[in-house]
This record gives structure tokens, sequence and C-alpha cells, in this order.
């Protein structure tokens, strides 16, 4: 028996519903890299967005899912910005917490 709920948009099944929530968070994520790279490029204000990666990174839900290209677009950051340090802890802490093929393989370019 599939739960049913009631939205603001009429009855939608519970697996529909964690879905469409799944989606809003991933768009969201989108409009935070988006506005962190204007920060970095546009507006070159390093500290800023230092500060919008360091929320994004804290603020996803990583038990429920990870994004790696978030992972990787800090880490890039930092490399940009010639802090190597910096790119090398944000690649340990995402190995650590979403360990994924592209986090690994990034932290050996950058250690090469």
């Amino acid at each position: 028996m599939m739960m049913m709920v009631r939205t603001w948009f009429g009855i939608m099944p519970l697996k529909d519903l964690t879905m469409e929530r799944k989606r809003v968070e991933e768009f969201e994520e989108t409009l935070r890299i988006n506005y962190a790279l204007y920060e970095e490029l546009d507006a070159e204000y390093v500290e800023h967005t230092r500060d919008v990666y360091g929320e994004c990174l804290k603020q996803i839900p990583h038990e429920r899912f990870s994004f790696a290209k978030l992972w990787l677009l800090a880490a890039q950051f930092e490399v940009r910005q010639l802090n190597l340090k910096a790119a090398r802890q944000i690649l340990g802490n995402a190995i650590g917490i979403a360990p994924k093929d592209k986090i690994f393989n990034k932290y050996i370019e950058i250690e090469l």
C-alpha cells in the first residue's frame, strides 16, 4: 500500500514527494554554486566566495546525498588562490564524508 501525502498542489505519493524534495535541494545547490562563481569571477570578492563555499558545504544534508561537484569547485577555488593546504583539507573532508571517484582523482591530481 502506497502512502499518499496532501501538498499545496494536490495529493502526491510519498515516494514522489521525496524525489521532489531532492530536486529542490539540487536546484538550491546549483543557485549557490552559481552565486559563488559570480562572487569569485565577476565581483572578485575572494573572502566572500570562500564563505559561500563553506556555507554550501555545511548546509548539504550529506547523509542523504552529496555533490562531488561542490567539493571539487571549492577545492579548485582554493587552488586558484594558491592555497593548497585549504584545497587538501577540503578534499580530505570530502573523502571522509562522501567518498567518490571524482574526489579521489582530483586529490591525486593536486598531489602530483
